[in-house]
């Protein structure tokens, strides 16, 4: 659950928002309050549990950053499950 202190510009909280969570925010953040939380360990537990159903989504900013690194070429839905 987001704190009550995170809220936009308009006082909304940031679930009513529209972030897509592409985390420009956390290297922007002229305090550094905003920072990135590294869930590996916990993803990595639910992809071994036969138990759980595990299913993944990329924000669209993700696609854009991975095509950049690899030259600029579009970094499709496909081809991003492919690699």
């Amino acid at each position: 659950q987001t704190p009550p202190c995170m809220q936009t510009r308009a006082g909304r909280p940031l679930k009513e928002s529209d972030c897509i969570g592409c985390g420009q925010c956390t290297v922007f953040c002229p305090t550094g309050a905003i920072k990135e939380v590294d869930h590996t360990a916990k993803v990595m537990r639910a992809l071994l549990d036969p138990e759980k159903v595990v299913v993944l989504q990329t924000a669209p900013s993700v696609r854009v950053t991975i095509a950049e690194m690899f030259g600029g070429s579009e970094c499709t839905e496909g081809k991003l499950v492919g690699a």
